[in-house]
Order: structure tokens, then sequence, then C-alpha cells
């Protein structure tokens, strides 16, 4: 038989819903599948002075200037996937700058004529998304992911259809947006990073291995893959299903796990030897492991080829050697 694993937050979103994002009005491109030969163009927006950043707290040399974030973050990038292309600009330069544009990141941009400076970005590269982060108030209005737009926020009758309609465009651009501010947070080089690759992941933009499973696994599958999952869970593990969310402990225990971040291994991990109940041991293995209800497919890494050891201190490696 199967050995039992900790559950995963993805049985606990069992919605049907589809996520397909609609261009922006005047974007270049829509949130259609990235195709093989793709390429990503990122530009970085910075401040014109040398104004510290929060990054580095544990650093050897904390708090480093946002032009050298800035500069860290156009070295890396390209290193994850060479189909990346980032250029840094500070505000001033942007004026005399022509370039195509996927996504711009603007951090801690402020001052008088940033938002100006920021619609002519939009207006000449045409991005599909815009973060501003740490940015003015007056900056950080610009900021858009798909057909969500920041300046509509708060818009009463917007936030009441993003409720409702959890799969439409704008409520899966609020979902990049937010998912790019709360990495962007950590202050971390390596959250950083993650956030520009989940954000050309969830715009369409590139097809990465490395961020595709934390794209949200309910809302951006689509509809006709939620239905099916849906079904299957609901036709093989119905009674786990129904045990499990009756029962007040491991109800508790999958709602913590959906409202925890996606990359919290941390935090899912005490949630789960917390609360785990052999309700939600039977919830997971039979979704996860005997249906495999989500149809997840973990290849055995054929690269880098590693030579098995021939010999040990100078001997043949043999079953004596080994004993």
């Amino acid at each position: 038989p199967a050995a039992r694993r900790p559950p995963a937050r993805a049985i606990a979103r069992m919605t049907i819903a589809p996520a397909s994002l609609d261009a922006r009005p005047g974007s270049r491109a829509g949130f259609a599948p990235a195709s093989p030969d793709a390429r990503a163009d990122v530009l970085i927006v910075l401040p014109d002075d040398h104004t510290v950043s929060p990054f580095g707290a544990t650093s050897p040399r904390p708090s480093p200037s946002w032009a050298s974030v800035g500069a860290q973050l156009a070295a890396r990038l390209p290193n994850y996937d060479a189909r990346i292309h980032v250029r840094v600009a500070t505000l001033s330069e942007l004026g005399s700058l022509c370039v195509r544009a996927d996504a711009v990141i603007a951090l801690a941009v402020a001052g008088a004529g940033a938002r100006e400076a920021l619609e002519k970005v939009i207006a000449s590269a045409q991005p599909q998304a815009l973060i501003c982060y740490a940015c003015s108030a007056e900056a950080a209005a610009v900021e858009f992911a798909g057909t969500y737009a920041a300046s509509g926020a708060l818009d009463p009758l917007g936030r009441l259809l993003r409720a409702l309609v959890p799969w439409s465009s704008q409520t899966s651009g609020e979902r990049l947006v937010g998912s790019s501010h709360r990495l962007l947070q950590r202050h971390s080089s390596e959250d950083s990073i993650f956030a520009v690759l989940l954000l050309l992941q969830g715009l369409r933009v590139l097809d990465m291995e490395v961020v595709r499973s934390d794209v949200n696994p309910s809302w951006e599958k689509g509809a006709f893959r939620n239905t099916a999952e849906f079904a299957n869970m609901i036709q093989c593990c119905g009674p786990q299903i129904f045990r499990a969310l009756t029962d007040t402990v491991t109800k508790r225990a999958v709602d913590m796990l959906t409202a925890l971040d996606l990359r919290d291994q941390v935090g899912s991990y005490r949630v789960i030897v917390s609360f785990e109940t052999p309700l939600l041991e039977d919830f997971s293995l039979c979704i996860l492991q005997q249906h495999n209800c989500f149809n997840c497919d973990a290849k055995i890494l054929a690269n880098p080829q590693v030579p098995l050891m021939q010999q040990w201190r100078g001997k043949p490696l043999d079953a004596e050697a080994a004993a």
C-alpha cells in the first residue's frame, strides 16, 4: 500500500473555474499560452537618487541602494532562464527610453512626475503588467496586471464582481499583483527573482518549470481541467472528503493550509504537524496517491548523470568493502 503523506493545499481548493486572462486595453498581447520560442523583456525602473532599501537585513552588507537591488535582479534573472532579458533605467531616463517590455517593475519610485513617467512607459512599451513596490501612492495608482488596474481596486462594484467571479481576468490579475507584492515584501534577492518569474509565468509570457507548479492550483487551471478534477475527486474519494470537511479539527487544518502562501513550506509543515488527524491522512492518501486526482507527475531527473562509485579508499567497492 502507498505510504501516507502530508496533504497538499491543492486538495482544499476544489473549485470549478476558468482562468484565462484577457489583454489589458492597449497592451501588446493577451494571456495566451507562451510559444516555445518566446522571450520575455523586463524593465526595472529605479529612483534617481541613491536611496537605501530594506533589503539584506541579514547580510554582512545590509541596506543596499535600490540601484544595487535592481542591478542584482538584472544580473541574476537570466541565470534562471536565458529567455529573460532585463533592462534597468532610472526615472529620469524613461523619457528618452524606447523599449518593449512584457513586464515593468518599479521600485521605490516617487516624486513629482513619477506617475506621468510611468504612464508614458505603459504607452510606449505596452507591457502586460506594471508592478509598483515601495512607490509613492501617486505612482502606485498606475499599477496593473492584465485587465486589473489598481486605480479601480477600491471601486465597490469592482470588488464585488471580483469576489463573486474569482476566475475572471481582473481577479486573476489582482492575484498576480498580490503575489508579487508578498514576495517583494520579504526583501530578499531570491524572493524578488521568484516574484518576477511568477509574474511572467502568470502572464503566460514564458512557460517555466521552476514556477509552473506555483501558479494558483485552482483558478488558473481553466474550467475543463477543474471540472474533470472535481468530478474525479468526488467519484473516487467522496466519503473521505465528506468526513474530512465535517470534522472540526480537520476542516480547520484544510482552511489554514488554503490560507497559506503557496511557497510557505515551513508554515504548511507547522499546520500539518499541529492539526494532522487520521481523517486528514485518509483525505490526502486517497486524493494524492491512490487515485492521483490532480494527475501529478514527478519524473526522475535524467541529468546531470552522476557515475556510480567504483572504488572506496583505493579499493574496489564490492560487497565486502560496503559492509
